[in-house]
């Protein structure tokens, strides 16, 4: 099993038991590797993660990685992206917010977040700048609400 697919597992098992209602999964693969899932046929979840131990966590989007998301995105009425911050737990931040950020890309079209997190605190999000609000640990309550109706 690669490294990749037990970062995976903990996400999918953990909307498995957000959604006790039931949830479908439908695999979204752009190039090769599983990163993208179709939600209940609405909403994309893209996952990325760092095996790093502890903070911060860094998170790169190439520029495929950045294609696969537009095309996750293109058929999903909402798109999350899940940062996995190694054995600490995960966060999801919103499309919009990933534009964001990606306004401040390097040169060569890939994008750096990273993810840091004090001690019985929230996460910041950032690259050159970072997102004005902190994020919890676990699904944002937008695609919570979004994957409920």
């Amino acid at each position: 099993m690669a490294e990749y697919e037990q970062y995976h597992g903990t996400v999918l098992r953990a909307l498995i038991v957000e959604l006790p209602e039931g949830v479908h999964i439908k695999v979204y693969d752009a190039h090769g590797i599983v990163n993208s899932f179709l939600i209940n046929n609405s909403v994309g979840l893209y996952i990325k993660h760092s095996s790093k131990r502890m903070t911060p966590w860094l998170f790169s989007f190439r520029e495929d990685n950045l294609t696969e998301l537009q095309i996750l995105q293109e058929s999903a009425e909402l798109t999350f992206i899940c940062l996995v911050c190694g054995h600490d737990g995960f966060l999801t931040i919103s499309m919009e917010e990933l534009q964001y950020l990606s306004d401040k890309k390097q040169s060569d079209n890939s994008l750096n977040i990273h993810v840091k997190r004090r001690k019985r605190h929230m996460y910041t999000v950032g690259g050159r700048d970072r997102l004005q609000s902190n994020k919890p640990r676990g699904f944002a309550e937008e695609m919570v609400h979004a994957l409920m109706k």
